[in-house]
């Protein structure tokens, strides 16, 4: 999927929630509005909308997904975890998929413009949408009195118990300036992110930014600080945009949270093409394009199209026979070695 494509099904979906919440109020009347509002009981606010809502506290193995939907029983399942944020999104997600089997006007101009390869993505990016308008209500996102994205998300997280990826959502929905606003830990892992209706791609959730996580280091915690990213955003097809500025806010021990915006006009940005070495010492390979569906499912690292070799998968081979570690010239041709 091209970045467009992303984009344009980002905008939409943000609409389609919209239409969802529209569409629930307008049918549940008060009831919904006021149970929402007085903060009623999960099992209540299901209830006004016409589904059963079911908490599995016991997961099953390693099982982890948060929440499902069952359209024949229209029951809402939700399973406990250990954050109470997590479990009240999860609920607010599934629902959005109860409300979209409800809704006659689903599937709109907006919803079948949605290439069919991509539907269900958009349905469950409508979904995250819904949850996040429901935690963070319009009210409150008006009430915001600072006039920064960055500043805005620290403000909204005293006033609500939302988790950071939901005020994200929220904040870069508020603001129409140019930028991307994420929560990452110091080592530059992306744990959640976000970006403006007219922002630049943010980075993707579980990369490694290293420079970022750097920048949050340098910070003490509570200190807010500006920094010049010249090493960019890498992206997940090799490229980085380059020449980026940072606001850091370094929230704990662990987190900060980070705003990127164009050092320049984003009419002249500036894009970096990537290029991969094999991290396997008897490869090496060296490719500048990305193979196809060729990420780890572990690290999310491209995988070598020549070996298979990525980051998180050890390089060290041994003998089936002898046991004996073979060297990089040994993996690289097996008759070299001789088996003790």
């Amino acid at each position: 999927m091209t970045r467009y494509l992303e984009a344009m099904h980002t905008r939409d979906s943000r609409s389609a929630a919209n239409k969802l919440l529209n569409f629930l109020v307008k049918t549940k009347g008060d009831g919904f509005t006021d149970a929402v509002k007085s903060n009623a009981t999960n099992e209540f606010i299901a209830q006004k909308c016409g589904a059963k809502l079911q908490i599995v506290k016991e997961r099953k193995g390693s099982q982890c997904e948060f929440g499902r939907y069952d359209e024949d029983s229209c029951t809402i399942t939700v399973y406990e975890c250990s954050s109470k944020e997590r479990d009240l999104f999860s609920f607010y997600h599934e629902l959005a998929h109860h409300a979209q089997g409800l809704d006659p006007e689903w599937a709109d101009d907006s919803v079948t413009a949605i290439p069919p390869e991509h539907a269900a993505e958009f349905r469950e990016n409508t979904a995250d949408h819904f949850a996040s308008l429901m935690l963070v209500p319009e009210e409150i996102l008006s009430d915001i009195s600072n006039s920064d994205p960055l500043s805005a998300a620290l403000e909204l997280n005293d006033k609500t118990s939302a988790s950071w990826s939901v005020i994200i959502k929220r904040v870069c929905e508020r603001f129409r300036d140019d930028f991307a606003l994420a929560l990452c830990d110091t080592d530059g892992k992306v744990l959640c992110c976000d970006s403006s209706r007219n922002g630049l791609a943010p980075p993707r959730k579980g990369s490694i930014q290293k420079q970022v996580g750097q920048c949050i280091l340098d910070c003490n915690i509570g200190e807010t600080r500006f920094c010049r990213l010249n090493e960019g955003i890498k992206y997940s097809t090799g490229r980085r945009r380059a020449d980026l500025d940072v606001e850091v806010r370094r929230l704990n021990e662990r987190l900060g949270l980070v705003m990127f915006k164009d050092s320049h006009s984003p009419h002249t940005r500036h894009w970096i093409d990537g290029q991969w070495i094999c991290p396997n010492p008897a490869c090496g390979h060296v490719f500048s394009s990305k193979p196809e569906g060729r990420d780890c499912a572990s690290c999310g690292q491209v995988v070598c199209p020549e070996c298979g070799e990525c980051e998180c998968r050890s390089s060290t081979a041994t003998c089936p026979n002898c046991h004996m570690v073979l060297s990089p010239g040994e993996q690289t041709c097996p008759s070299m070695h001789e088996c003790l």
